[in-house]
């Protein structure tokens, strides 16, 4: 969703793009709430250079920054961060009404998203 919505309305209309994104987050709670279904929207990582060293090659100087900003992390209720590293896959809990903060391994079959459910820490 990120990198449609940063498409949509570049950076000059940043303004107007966080007024949309408040009425999506709404629409999609109240589809959540009725109709008892989760409702997963995927943000990407961008880079936020430093303008001294933009021409430099050093990654030190670079930060990992949400496309959709830092505001977006206060609209939702849950977050879900997956990562891989060397072919192994992670699902960690960052943010839950409901649940701790917790990690655990997962691997995608055809049956869908599997938990290990003995990985949990």
């Amino acid at each position: 969703m990120g990198s449609i919505v940063r498409r949509q309305f570049g950076v000059e209309r940043s303004i107007e793009r966080g007024a949309i994104m408040c009425s999506l987050s709404s629409s999609f709670k109240r589809i959540a709430y009725t109709f008892n279904i989760a409702v997963v929207v995927t943000n990407h990582v961008t880079a936020k250079m430093n303008n001294e060293n933009a021409t430099t090659s050093s990654s030190n100087n670079n930060a990992s920054i949400p496309a959709l900003g830092a505001s977006w992390s206060h609209w939702i209720n849950s977050r879900l961060h997956l990562s891989i590293n060397n072919n192994a896959r992670r699902i960690h809990i960052a943010k839950s009404p409901e649940l701790p903060e917790l990690s655990c391994a997962y691997r995608v079959t055809d049956k869908g998203v599997e938990l290990d459910e003995n990985d949990w820490q």
